[in-house]
């Protein structure tokens, strides 16, 4: 899980950091969190886990994720959420924070799990650590040593 989700983070982050310095339109960013099945622990918030909460269609993954109060309340959040950004291009939930634009400075993240809220900069020493890599180019040779 987390070396999954680390995979993919730098990329989605250094997208947001572009469009946010471009200041053409705001920019939301998200993290989903939540462990959705208790009886396969090791799964976690696993990559794409987290389409069945926004499409609202959980049920249709029961053996990856739970049919349970917190799951409910997360893909209602989720929905809401999606469909108030369609209509109006600022995401937002009844009973969720005020969702504020992603920025160099504050980093913003709405993190959905059990407990929905907006961080500033979650993972910071992750992404921190993670930014030192260089970013693999498929096709391209591995060097994993400096030269």
């Amino acid at each position: 899980d987390q070396i999954c989700g680390d995979i993919a983070r730098p990329e989605t982050l250094g997208a947001a950091e572009q469009l946010a310095m471009a200041n053409r339109s705001p920019v939301f960013m998200y993290k989903f969190s939540l462990e959705a099945s208790i009886q396969n622990r090791q799964i976690g918030s696993a990559h794409t886990i987290d389409l069945p909460f926004i499409f609202g269609n959980i049920e249709k993954a029961p053996e990856l994720i739970d049919n349970n109060p917190a799951n409910l309340r997360v893909m209602n959040q989720m929905m809401q959420t999606w469909a108030n950004f369609a209509r109006s291009g600022r995401p937002s939930a009844k009973g969720l924070e005020s969702w504020p634009a992603f920025d160099l400075t504050h980093r913003h993240t709405m993190v959905f799990d059990r407990d929905t809220k907006v961080l500033a900069d979650p993972d910071k020493l992750d992404r921190l650590a993670l930014n030192t890599f260089q970013p693999y180019i498929p096709g391209s040779p591995i060097n994993y040593w400096q030269d």
